[in-house]
């Protein structure tokens, strides 16, 4: 059965006089991938499949860039032994960037440097070899894909029928200097993809870089990796996710999902799940558990609540609240509960570190106050900036943000 998730805000908490306001946010605190996953070395580009069970992606763990693959184990609800493809997929060159079709037969990625190519990074394809029960030896998408310029980063659609990339070509330009996104329509009666069309410069700003696309699978929306701010003031610095809409004819608008799906470190290589519930992505943000190095994380959809008049939130569940905020010394948080049941609330940072936990008990229904004074679970006194209190119970989950000034 799928969690019932519910929630105040886990993006913008925003603060009127002393008051409480908060606006919808779309995805909870990212959740790191445990060590069957994640290792020192890099872990990026994931790509889980339709039915959510198979997760593919790329680490340099060998000091080289390949594809490794990991299925769901549903006994321990988590993520089995990761495995390398064959030596068909990965080479001495770099492999990265793998995407499937629906049907599970073809596996597209991108491959540095190898004869039958023509630039230095190409996407290529490989299809599922029945004689062998592995992937075969893969072939060139081709020049209505490929350019002397550099293809990055392939991304099928949910329904198969469309194939967004990044390239740094641009037709009647000479230069190869900056990637933008592309998407190319499959042509069923030749078997070929037809010349890719350039998704515009509402998310390809001019002298940009734009890449690592995921496409929705209502065919309406678009994640992607930039390092330009869009003219969005959500976005947290370096390189961040952001959301692009299509309304039939073209995309038209760009948004910054902002914290705490990003964060001041970077954060790249988005995926969105099938069901748009998961948004698997890599980030350098947790520099302690396997190092300064991108890891992947996940990311779940929260339901966002609507603005009453006046500014006022009525909250879905807890009727989460804080207050005074933003403050100086110490802060009250004040939740409700409607059913018994063990809660938790966490205060967690940019970086969806946690930084302390401020109720974990079994309550019966009422409303409760907790205080907290600043400090992390060490006790020691964090500095000023923005925080997330994260309160769950069950299948329910409330956050908000809220504001530590000194």
């Amino acid at each position: 059965m799928r969690s019932i998730v519910r929630t105040i805000s886990l993006a913008t908490f925003v603060v009127v006089l002393l008051g409480v306001v908060s606006l919808a946010g779309e995805w909870g605190v990212p959740q790191l991938l445990g060590p069957n996953i994640n290792t020192a070395a890099k872990e990026y580009y994931p790509y889980i499949t339709t039915d959510g069970k198979t997760l593919y992606f790329v680490s340099d763990f060998g000091l080289n860039d390949d594809i490794y693959v990991s299925y769901w184990d549903s006994l321990t609800s988590n993520w089995g032994l990761r495995t390398k493809l064959n030596s068909n997929i990965n080479t001495v060159e770099r492999e990265l960037s793998p995407s499937l079709t629906p049907d599970g037969k073809r596996l597209y990625f991108v491959r540095y440097g190898w004869p039958g190519g023509y630039g230095s990074y190409d996407i290529w394809y490989s299809d599922w070899d029945t004689t062998i029960n592995d992937w075969g030896v893969p072939q060139n998408a081709g020049l209505n894909i490929n350019t002397d310029c550099i293809e990055w980063s392939a991304s099928i659609s949910r329904d198969g029928k469309k194939l967004f990339f990044s390239s740094g070509y641009r037709e009647g330009i000479g230069s190869c200097d900056f990637q933008g996104i592309y998407v190319t329509q499959w042509d069923s009666i030749n078997g070929v993809w037809s010349k890719p069309v350039w998704v515009g410069n509402i998310v390809n700003p001019p002298g940009t870089d734009n890449g690592e696309p995921s496409a929705g699978s209502d065919d309406t929306t678009l994640y992607f990796e930039s390092g330009w701010p869009h003219n969005d003031t959500n976005y947290q610095g370096g390189e961040d996710i952001f959301k692009a809409y299509f309304n039939g004819s073209s995309w038209y608008k760009v948004e910054n999902p902002g914290a705490p799906l990003n964060s001041t470190a970077w954060d790249i290589s988005p995926c969105i799940s099938a069901d748009g519930q998961r948004l698997y992505f890599a980030s350098r943000r947790d520099d302690t558990t396997y190092g300064f190095n991108e890891n992947l994380f996940v990311a779940e959809r929260v339901t966002g609540i609507k603005e009453e008049k006046g500014g006022v939130i009525k909250p879905s569940y807890f009727n989460l609240t804080a207050y005074p905020n933003p403050f100086n010394s110490s802060i009250t948080v004040t939740y409700s509960i409607k059913s018994a049941g063990n809660v938790s609330l966490v205060v967690y940072n940019l970086l969806g570190q946690k930084v302390s936990t401020l109720d974990s008990n079994f309550r019966k229904p009422g409303v409760y106050s907790v205080g907290w004074d600043g400090r992390n679970s060490s006790g020691q006194k964090i500095g000023s900036g923005v925080y997330f209190l994260m309160v769950s119970s069950g299948d329910y989950k409330e956050s908000g943000k809220i504001v530590l000034l000194k």
